[in-house]
């Protein structure tokens, strides 16, 4: 089953999914009720923008950017299965993002 949420109002629960993604959005507080609303063994997917953005296009408010490190430092706890930070254009418009693939343990 899934659902779609606002996520400004939200409590994600404990231990309720197996999986969350979350793309194109950045809200720092969401961090750790991602953490704890997954499963053990449940996975997130995450990507979004970096600093970095700011000096080639939108979104350029630091509120919504990534600091280097940042996502991986969030879910260090998480087995990560894929990461990748920097400038990619993934046959698109180049972008600065952050993506990770993570298992909680």
């Amino acid at each position: 089953m899934w659902k779609q949420q606002d996520l400004e109002n939200i409590d994600l629960g404990q231990e309720c999914y197996d999986l969350v993604i979350n793309f194109n959005y950045l809200q720092r507080s969401l961090f750790h009720q991602i953490q704890r609303s997954l499963r053990p063994g449940g996975v997130v997917i995450f990507e979004t923008y970096l600093l970095g953005q700011q000096a080639i296009g939108h979104p350029k408010n630091p509120a919504y950017l990534l600091g280097y490190n940042e996502l991986l430092n969030a879910f260090r706890d998480f087995r990560v299965l894929w990461y990748r930070e920097g400038k990619f254009s993934d046959g698109g418009d180049a972008a600065y993002r952050a993506s990770l693939c993570a298992e909680k343990q």
